[in-house]
């Protein structure tokens, strides 16, 4: 009774407010029983009031002017290719500019046909961890960074011609008086080495006994004898493993040669920097004071306190230890040189620190910030500072370009002012370095763009089947509930014309431990079946993850598990397409709903070589609301149920009535709001009711694979919480909890389902068994479900209410009324289950077809 008085007291408050006041986005009216007085709304950049039918208009500027205003005037916004594009998913009172800056902070959206919002963030993970608007970014500083826009902006470093690898002792260690030994690492690509660096190398010389130099390059031959005065030894080759792969090189010749002596000191130095400014010897003295296990420059805060890797000095017993070695020996080619500072710079510190080692830097950090008029996580934008009040030693090169707080001339002034020699190395080479900083030429980044690359590909697979070559398919997988293109895979598995590969890929949106023990629990779960498959992902014994492979490399074509960004970098299709790879996908669930079209939206989704849909209509959706017309589309059926005809070939009639109940994830404030199926948090205690009130039945209790996990969190329930409902529905002996990836089985031999899922309400039409799917209103099926989800819901038992729920056990599944039987049966054989159960056979005779052929 109490529930029914405050739910009342609610309504009637609600409609009391409505007399005097509503909202709709930017849009307030302000009422005197019910009839309007004044109206306030946001139209075209102003504030405008209507108050008794005179009209008030203003300006307004919102906090974020600025950033609107890069956005509006950079060239590479779109406005009119933004409207056509996203009109859909625009707000009315909201302008494009607002949208881009919000949508775009985590690559939903691209300003426009050239600059791709999320490619930016995977090739910059920096500008992604911090927050920042991609395209801000590169108006602001990537550009003078030489940052790449998109994997399509992406070239392939050529070097000039007459430039070769070269490794060479040049002379032996003579030496003992300083203990120092240097590994530079370089990069000089036009394979000719600059001033500046021989000027830095002279620097390094004055304080080591030993200089290794290495650079990530070819090299023209007699650029050697520059060097001879300064190095001991030197390597140019190409390995692309940026400055911690040089370091790696450098550390290694020195072990296997035993140049390092006991009271040595190792230096690790790059040359993305001009220097030094003022004497190494001043930074030595200070290392000497601070009685450290390694030291740097200066710290970089964020996601962590780390060293900046353009320096570091370690005591012996830092580079002798276990740890140490496995994190040198372990760098490998990265995607990108982001990539490298989060894979590599930033956990270098805590991974030693975490050891036990101790460490020190230059620049003090309290007196950093009290000496600088904002708080800065990267200390070189403020190289002024550093010069001035620590007598700082470099001058980084991108400072100089304009990735800096402070004025980059004012910067250039005062190194003249303290180091004229260096200054004048350092003038013509970054008056060199701006004059080739230019907006390049750039590919329009849509699906057209790639037809001709799948043209070719496809070519070269034809000529390799031809030669009686097998075609290498990788297939992936994130997790076993969700590895739609299994039964797909098992037929490849019988076709000698297929080289069949499986990797479990690590799902990356719930955070590190749970991405492990997915991954873990996945690989098990498909070890069991398949001893082929292996894991993409190596990780320490903390759990950490210390590198990831690319598996994908080689393959000619890979199946896609998810159209999300589920995974890194390495596993997502615009990575494949640039390496000449053909990607396709199945649909890991039935589309049935408006959601779906968001993903039909997707670059992802257009820019797979292949998607096979389920039914015209799904085909007719995704020619709408896709980018590409559909172009990449084949309507084949839905190849994850297949393997259900064999499940039902051996089902064996239940003597107890067998009921499944499959709560969705997207409880409120979940992980999908917009999709928000879940009723769980309201049934949740009829769950826990139902096996008492009914012993007659079984349930199998089968929710989604987040579900608990999203549910574990502080913000929902919290882990004790989920472990004492999991303890109390399992102490029922009529309940199964089903958790298996493959959940056919479950559905073959089930007489019927209660459920709020996505994909079940269509899959499970192929059981012809009855469902009840549970719905918060009616208004749900208008507002989230598509023409096929609404025809799905016609031809199910809907309920709202707990009592409908009863009614659904009492009437269609204990005493088998099932007024809808026949009719869901029409549909399901007309509509749900086309070529059903022989659409692999149909997806496979397409790619045989466009790969090897085969007619």
């Amino acid at each position: 009774m109490a529930k029914k008085d405050s739910k009342t007291s609610l309504k009637l408050s609600v409609g009391l407010k409505n007399l005097f006041y509503s909202r709709e986005g930017y849009k307030k009216k302000y009422k005197l029983f019910g009839l309007p007085i004044m109206t306030k709304d946001r139209i075209d950049g102003k504030k405008v009031s209507n108050i008794l039918g005179v009209k008030i208009s203003k300006r307004f500027a919102p906090k974020n002017q600025r950033e609107l205003d890069i956005i509006r005037n950079s060239e590479l916004f779109d406005a009119e290719w933004y409207y056509r594009y996203y009109k859909n998913s625009l707000p009315h009172d909201m302008s494009l500019e607002q949208h881009y800056f919000e949508a775009g902070k985590k690559g939903f959206v691209n300003p426009g046909p050239l600059f791709n919002s999320k490619e930016y963030l995977m090739i910059s993970p920096d500008v992604k961890e911090h927050g920042m608007n991609p395209l801000i970014h590169y108006e602001n500083w990537g550009w003078k960074e030489k940052r790449n826009i998109s994997f399509a902006d992406m070239r392939k470093v050529v070097f000039p011609e007459g430039t070769i690898s070269i490794e060479k002792d040049l002379f032996s260690r003579v030496s003992f008086e300083k203990r120092k030994v240097t590994v530079l690492a370089s990069y000089q690509g036009n394979g000719i080495i600059a001033d500046h660096v021989l000027y830095l190398l002279k620097g390094l010389k004055e304080i080591s006994d030993y200089v290794v130099f290495v650079s990530d390059n070819p090299i023209f031959e007699e650029e050697v004898e520059k060097i001879k005065p300064y190095c001991n030894h030197c390597v140019f080759s190409r390995h692309e493993e940026y400055d911690f792969g040089s370091y790696k090189r450098g550390y290694q010749y020195l072990i296997e040669n035993n140049i390092l002596q006991k009271d040595d000191d190792l230096i690790f130095v790059n040359d993305s920097c001009y220097g030094p400014v003022y004497p190494f010897s001043e930074v030595i003295e200070d290392y000497n004071k601070k009685d450290c296990d390694f030291y740097g420059l200066s710290m970089g805060l964020y996601p962590r306190e780390y060293i900046q890797s353009f320096f570091y000095i370690f005591k012996s017993k830092v580079y002798n230890s276990e740890k140490f070695k496995y994190f040198i020996n372990s760098v490998k080619k990265e995607f990108s040189s982001g990539h490298v500072i989060y894979r590599y710079e930033m956990r270098f510190t805590s991974e030693l620190k975490k050891e036990g080692f101790s460490y020190g830097t230059l620049v003090n950090r309290k007196e950093f910030i009290l000496n600088t008029t904002a708080h800065s996580i990267m200390p070189t934008k403020w190289t002024l500072t550093l010069l001035k009040k620590f007598r700082y030693p470099f001058v980084k090169v991108k400072v100089l370009q304009g990735s800096s707080v402070e004025s980059p001339e004012k910067i250039l002034e005062y190194v003249k002012y303290e180091n004229n020699e260096l200054y004048n190395l350092i003038k013509p080479d970054i008056e060199k370095r701006l004059a080739s900083i230019k907006r390049r030429d750039r590919k329009v980044i849509s699906k057209y763009t790639l037809v001709k690359n799948y043209k070719e590909k496809e070519q070269q697979i034809r000529e390799k089947v031809a030669r009686g070559e097998k075609i290498k398919v990788v297939f992936l997988a994130n997790m076993l509930s969700m590895f739609p293109a299994e039964s797909l895979m098992q037929k490849m598995l019988k076709d000698d014309i297929f080289d069949v590969n499986l990797y479990v890929i690590p799902d990356v949106r719930f955070g590190d431990d749970q991405m492990v023990r997915l991954l873990e629990e996945t690989y098990n779960g498909l070890k069991e079946k398949y001893d082929f498959v292996e894991k993409a992902i190596r990780y320490d014994d903390e759990n950490q993850v210390t590198w990831v492979e690319n598996v994908i490399s080689g393959a000619d074509v890979v199946c896609y598990p998810s159209p999300y960004d589920v995974s890194f970098s390495l596993y997502n299709p615009y990575y494949a397409i640039q390496q000449g790879i053909l990607s396709f996908h199945i649909n890991y669930g039935f589309f049935r709903s408006k959601y779906d079209r968001y993903i039909y939206q997707t670059d992802n989704y257009n820019n797979f070589w292949k998607v096979f849909l389920e039914t015209e209509s799904n085909f007719e959706e995704y020619k709408k609301y896709g980018q590409c017309d559909g172009v990449n589309a084949v309507i084949t059926g839905y190849s994850k149920m297949d393997n259900l005809v064999s499940l039902f070939e051996n089902r064996k009639e239940n003597e107890r009535k067998k009921l499944i109940i499959a709560p969705h994830h997207s409880v409120d404030g979940g992980a999908n709001r917009v999709l928000a199926l879940s009723n769980f948090e309201r049934l949740s205690n009829l769950f826990l009711e139902l096996p008492k009130k009914y012993p007659q039945i079984d349930f199998v209790f089968r929710p989604h694979p987040v579900l608990f996990t999203i549910l574990s969190k502080k913000n929902h329930w919290g882990e004790d919480r989920v472990k004492v409902y999991l303890d109390e529905l399992l102490s029922n002996k009529n309940v199964i909890y089903s958790t298996e990836g493959n959940y056919l089985d479950v559905f073959a031999q089930s007489d019927g389902i209660i459920q709020d899922c996505g994909s079940f309400l269509v899959e499970y039409f192929y059981t012809k068994q009855p469902q009840c799917y549970i719905l918060k209103n009616k208004k749900d099926i208008e507002d989230k479900f598509s023409d096929l989800g609404k025809k799905c819901l016609e031809n199910c038992y809907v309920s709202y209410t707990e009592k409908d729920i009863i009614k659904f056990i009492e009437d269609i599944i204990i005493a088998g009324n099932d007024p809808k039987k026949e009719a869901r049966i029409t549909f399901a054989e007309n509509e749900i289950m086309i070529n059903y159960p022989n659409v692999n056979d149909k997806i496979v005779e397409e790619i045989k077809k466009e790969l090897a052929g085969v007619k």
